[in-house]
């Protein structure tokens, strides 16, 4: 009885070991009892894959560049602030021809700070925009400084000045030292008030350029200054526009000046060489500027066969923009397979008061 027994209990110890290794096999779940808890295996987890990253959101408009922001589209609008490259922006609107856009900075969260100006800047110095013709036009007088309202450079403070007691600054003179254009400043205001502000000027419309004064303008003095980047290359009419930062000015209505002005000092251009150019075979023409200044124009170019004839054989216009004492250099593609000593070549221009003209042509 006792060997039945112990048969019986191997058989099924056979049988559950089987059951297990067959419910193992086929991956079925299977409830393992730990006391009176239930544990069940957890099943594996599919691999699954990953996520698309989200599309980052398109660029702000950012500055491309430094830029002064200006109280109206255009040169002679008056400074508000200035832009660093990079400053992050939102976009009010652009100017009628699409060349200036308006402009809000955005501290370095992306929020607007009460302290940031809205102002024009030139649409090539922003980057980000898009299209701008979509844009809205915005009213060129939206962000215009009143005249009255005394204003300070960033960074600077505005001067108190007394009422009924303020400097009057004005431009004096006008006249050429060396071919360099400059200017006489003074304060004609009748109170004892400095005219300490920062200066700045404009030549006939253009860009405003820092005067720098050295000193505060007392009522009857005045300087003298070399505007930077402005030269006389010819007699002329200017129109000089002052400015000033960090005061009230009597008077604005007298803020601009126009004369007539001429070189005091010879501007002079000569056609230096002529040649071929070794690998292409066509003509080339130098003309050097002999002028103590950089000159900026037109010239003309014509070629003459140097024969008894004298037949021109070229003649065309050319952008000159060449340093003082430079030489700039003209390929005339159109003439090839010729000798250059074959050719007269002449150069003349307006765009100067031209002190030699008989070294125009070439050879002398």
């Amino acid at each position: 009885m006792r060997a039945v027994r112990s048969c019986l209990v191997r058989l099924l110890v056979v049988l559950v070991a089987f059951a297990l290794a067959a419910a193992l096999t086929a991956g079925a779940a299977i409830l393992f009892l730990d006391g009176d808890e239930v544990v069940a295996p957890t099943a594996p987890v599919e691999p699954t894959e990953s996520a698309t990253p989200a599309t980052p959101e398109a660029a702000n408009p950012r500055a491309a560049r430094s830029a002064d922001t200006l109280d109206a589209p255009g040169s002679g609008g008056r400074l508000l602030g200035t832009l660093a490259a990079g400053a992050l922006l939102r976009i009010e609107g652009r100017s009628a021809d699409g060349a200036w856009l308006a402009v809000t900075e955005l501290g370095g969260d992306g929020v607007e700070s009460p302290s940031i100006v809205t102002g024009w800047v030139p649409a090539e110095a922003v980057a980000g925009v898009g299209d701008i013709e979509a844009l809205p036009v915005v009213d060129a007088r939206a962000y215009r400084l009143l005249v009255e309202t005394p204003t300070a450079r960033p960074g600077a403070e505005a001067t108190a000045t007394p009422p009924g007691d303020p400097p009057d600054l004005v431009v004096r003179e006008v006249f050429a030292r060396e071919n360099h254009l400059v200017v006489v400043v003074a304060n004609e205001g009748s109170g004892d008030a400095d005219a300490d502000g920062v200066i700045e000027v404009s030549v006939n419309g253009g860009r405003f350029v820092r005067v720098d004064t050295g000193k505060a303008l007392r009522p009857g003095d005045e300087l003298e200054r070399v505007v930077d980047g402005q030269y006389v290359q010819r007699r002329s009419r200017v129109a000089v526009t002052l400015r000033a930062w960090g005061l009230l000015e009597g008077r604005t209505d007298n803020n601009t000046f126009e004369s007539e002005i001429a070189p005091d000092t010879f501007n002079d251009i000569e056609v230096s060489g002529v040649g071929v150019d070794p690998d292409e075979g066509h003509v080339v023409v130098e003309v050097r500027n002999n002028s103590p200044i950089p000159l900026l124009g037109e010239v003309t170019l014509t070629v003459r066969d140097a024969g008894a004839d004298r037949g021109t054989l070229f003649s065309a216009d050319f952008t000159l923009e060449v340093a003082a004492g430079g030489v700039s250099r003209y390929d005339l593609r159109e003439l090839t397979g010729i000798e250059a000593d074959s050719l007269s070549v002449t150069v003349s221009t307006d765009a100067i008061s031209d002190a030699d003209s008989a070294n125009n042509t070439y050879p002398r």
